[in-house]
């Protein structure tokens, strides 16, 4: 009887300690200091080297963001809900230090807890441009260097998966490649599939290297045209424009005398074998409205390389004609010239 009353009580107990709501613990405060203590703050100068940007970044994300979903496709693990990456390291804060005046402040008027990231410089190094990831959306924000006064820049959310989130036209003007505005609602995954996935080989024996998180099914394909779409869009003091239809854009450059835009995007056919950044593309120069210049590439699907590739010319002018070819192009303008390209081979040697 005795060891029957013992039992029961023993079982009781472990019972109602299995139910208890437990929270994340913490180590005593003398090693939650060393493990949490702050990394020395990384550094930026302006091109001058008058002005100094101090950002404070912390040593491990929190147990929030480590719980944000993730998308592992064609390479790159990304936020779905927030359509950037995952994982990744930001900025919680900003001092401007003018090296001359030996004065230093911070940079106001931001969220708390914000994470920043892609600081920066405008053309005229007065103002430094940013953004701010929170759980559901990335937007931009500018600060003057003059003040350290933030403010955001628009309320449309950028994409900061295939391209770059913005890049500096002039001191008033930035393109941005935001979240289609009509993007819809994400693919629902199919309860099953409709047929098996198959992949075929030529019997051409070729080199060939084995990645992670590559593309696996046509649900995989849905969800990377949905995630790594992008609208071009021009921000500035006078408001919002629209200059291209949404697609996968990869470079977004304005010519140095900001009068044309080299365009790069990704398309279809997708490879489950290679990363988004071996997938067909198109390479070309637009106005700034938008308006077609010149297709300079069109570039295949890039799964197999040949043992050696041969170099094309370092330069081709925007007017010169274009040169087939089939290796994978890709360019950037001269700093010194106004709107001249420089061409190179993409396909690395064996």
């Amino acid at each position: 009887m005795r060891k029957l009353i013992l039992s029961l009580s023993l079982f009781i107990t472990f019972h109602a300690y299995a139910q208890d709501a437990l929270k994340y613990q913490t180590p005593p405060k003398s090693i939650l200091e060393l493990a949490m203590a702050a990394p020395s703050p990384s550094t930026d100068f302006s091109s001058k080297g008058d002005v100094m940007l101090i950002m404070e970044r912390t040593s491990y994300p929190t147990i929030e963001e480590l719980s944000q979903p993730e998308y592992k496709l064609a390479g790159t693990r990304i936020n779905p809900a927030n359509f950037g990456p995952s994982r990744a390291g930001y900025i919680t804060a900003i001092r401007i230090k003018n090296i001359k005046g030996n004065s230093e402040y911070a940079v106001t008027g931001l969220p708390a807890n914000a994470r920043i990231g892609n600081i920066s410089w405008s053309p005229s190094q007065k103002s430094i441009a940013f953004t701010i990831t929170d759980n559901n959306r990335i937007t931009l924000w500018k600060a003057d260097v003059a003040t350290g006064a933030a403010k955001q820049q628009s309320t449309r959310a950028l994409n900061d998966i295939a391209g770059p989130a913005f890049t500096w036209i002039d001191d008033n003007r930035i393109l941005a490649l935001a979240v289609p505005a009509a993007i819809g609602k994400a693919p629902e995954k199919p309860l099953a599939p409709a047929g098996p996935t198959v992949q075929q080989t030529s019997g051409k024996a070729a080199p060939a290297a084995t990645y992670q998180d590559m593309l696996k099914n046509p649900y995989d394909e849905q969800l990377f045209d949905y995630y790594f779409q992008s609208e071009p869009v021009i921000i500035g003091a006078g408001g919002e424009q629209v200059i291209g239809k949404p697609a996968i854009y990869i470079t977004a450059a304005p010519s140095p005398d900001n009068q044309y835009l080299l365009m790069e995007s990704l398309h279809r056919p997708y490879s489950y074998l290679v990363g988004a950044h071996r997938f067909p593309t198109e390479v070309e120069i637009w106005k700034m409205n938008g308006e077609l210049v010149k297709k300079l590439a069109s570039n295949p699907l890039d799964e197999v390389r040949p043992p050696k590739v041969l170099m094309l010319p370092a330069i081709t002018p925007v007017s010169s004609p274009g040169v087939t070819t089939h290796q994978p192009l890709s360019g950037g303008y001269r700093p010194s010239m106004a709107a001249i390209l420089k061409r190179k081979c993409l396909s690395a040697m064996w």
